[in-house]
């Protein structure tokens, strides 16, 4: 059973970026790859820094942007983040496809947010990872 600390973070921020990485001849200039999460103050503390030890780890470049829209690219390709706790919160990733959507702590976001989000899947081979955190003890 996944528990809270047990690396679950770490593992789907690896295959998110894997996923990445693998798939980079599928996307377009303007293919929004993704990651959703409860707002992105929790994407840029809990996330990025995942991305950071990974991008070490395999040796690729890994450059934080922080913004009113914040994003990261690695090894030049660029990963929206976006929170989603809100039922409007849908409005900022609509319109562009997607080919990958990380979902961080999916259980923390509006309902309305994931459906929208689900539909952004468009380009090449989809990918969608999400994690939940159980509730404590």
């Amino acid at each position: 059973m996944w528990s809270i600390a047990s690396g679950k973070t770490f593992l789907a921020c690896y295959l998110f970026l894997k996923r990445l990485l693998k798939g980079r001849h599928l996307y377009k200039q303007d293919s929004n790859n993704f990651i959703l999460g409860n707002s992105q103050k929790s994407l840029e503390l809990n996330v990025l820094g995942q991305f950071d030890k990974i991008a070490n780890m395999l040796n690729i470049p890994f450059v934080p942007k922080y913004s009113n829209t914040s994003y990261c690219e690695v090894d030049s390709l660029r990963i929206n983040l976006y929170g989603g706790d809100k039922a409007s919160d849908f409005e900022r990733f609509r319109g562009p496809n997607s080919a990958i959507i990380y979902v961080y702590e999916a259980t923390t976001l509006h309902k309305e947010t994931l459906i929208e989000c689900l539909k952004r899947l468009r380009v090449g081979q989809q990918t969608i990872i999400f994690d939940t955190n159980p509730d404590p003890p």
